[in-house]
């Protein structure tokens, strides 16, 4: 035993293809060559995703939103501003919080692209040079990676939104990841089985979902030498917003979703499940 620690869970491996995440981003058996580009993101467009700025209750979100499957964002959700990770100023105070000797695993590029691949790095080192981007070329994107759980200096720094349900006996968590990278960072469309909350801890991410019933053949194009066509040409029906510091995000189980960094930043994403008892206990639950 060396004393460095390898802790990313296989991040990079099993966002490619192999997690329960359904991506809709297909190479055909010819094979060929793609590398996903940041989407162009309006400087103005209209936040289409239901917001809240005072947190609704127990009850009304449950009801209005987890039973109906209705994504939405509560703006600067108060739970949050009691964390100690919603008081971190730079990459840098991050960095000294953790073991020098932990290694992570950081993917270079988008996990459909051609020549995707993930490098070991020092995690402390990592977060210490994306406060100066002047040392490096491409850092690349600590994603899906679960240091909230396994690093010691990060581990009460958060914890899940009261609004999973769980001492009601409503929603049981099943998994925090952090996400952390530097601007233009993209998590590719793609769909997971399990509700999730979102929640922006550093810089500011933009948002994009699809209905859940959205016609994936629509998406699954494939033209002119397996090039996929980017968001900008889906049609259909969408929702977008900007997510920033303090904001949660809700993406009910199976809505397609696309989401991508405009600054450097740091996430948390709560994978959490409704209870076989929460249809049968709902009403009781949310009245005591």
């Amino acid at each position: 035993d060396n004393g460095i620690h390898l802790i990313s869970m296989l991040a990079g491996l099993l966002r490619n293809g192999k997690n329960f995440g359904v991506s809709v981003w297909q190479r055909s058996a010819a094979g060929g060559s793609f590398k996903l580009e940041p989407y162009d993101i309006p400087e103005h467009f209209e936040y289409t995703i239901k917001e809240y700025e005072h947190p609704p209750s127990l009850e009304d979100f449950w009801r209005n939103h987890v039973k109906t499957s209705v994504p939405a964002i509560i703006r600067s959700f108060p739970e949050i501003k009691t964390w100690p990770a919603h008081q971190w100023k730079n990459f840098t105070e991050i960095s000294e919080l953790v073991d020098p000797t932990i290694t992570v695993l950081v993917e270079k590029g988008s996990y459909i692209d051609h020549d995707f691949r993930t490098d070991s790095m020092v995690l402390h080192k990592y977060l210490k040079q994306l406060d100066d981007p002047e040392t490096y070329s491409s850092p690349g994107y600590l994603a899906q990676c679960q240091i909230f759980d396994h690093v010691a200096g990060l581990q009460s720094s958060i914890s899940p939104p009261s609004l999973i349900g769980a001492k009601e006996g409503l929603g049981e968590l099943f998994q925090i990841n952090g996400w952390i990278g530097p601007a233009h960072t993209m998590s590719p469309l793609h769909k997971d089985p399990l509700d999730n909350f979102i929640v922006q801890l550093k810089g500011e991410k933009y948002v994009r979902l699809y209905e859940k019933s959205m016609d994936t053949s629509e998406i699954l194009i494939v033209q002119r030498n397996t090039i996929p066509y980017p968001i900008k040409y889906l049609q259909g029906g969408y929702t977008e917003s900007i997510i920033r510091p303090g904001d949660l995000l809700y993406i009910p189980g199976g809505f397609w979703h696309y989401i991508q960094s405009k600054s450097p930043s740091v996430s948390v994403n709560f994978f959490w499940t409704q209870t076989r008892n929460s249809q049968t206990t709902e009403d009781s639950k949310l009245q005591q």
